[in-house]
């Protein structure tokens, strides 16, 4: 079993590259997103939304 650690600001800091000032969607990634059924796109909503917040710059959902 592995030792527990404390993720904090610094750890996540220290993980996640900074993004360019110029940066702009095309350089944050793109995310293709194929879920759903007619009538049913709750899931589909909430996944492309969370790729958003995850960084992603751009989510296609088909």
């Amino acid at each position: 079993m592995q030792t527990p650690i404390l993720i904090d600001q610094e750890f996540i800091t220290a993980r996640c590259p900074a993004r360019p000032e110029k940066g702009h969607k095309g350089t944050f990634g793109r995310v293709l997103l194929c879920a759903g059924t007619p009538g049913m796109g709750g899931a589909a909503c909430m996944a492309a939304s969370s790729a958003l917040r995850s960084g992603a710059g751009l989510v296609y959902v088909l």
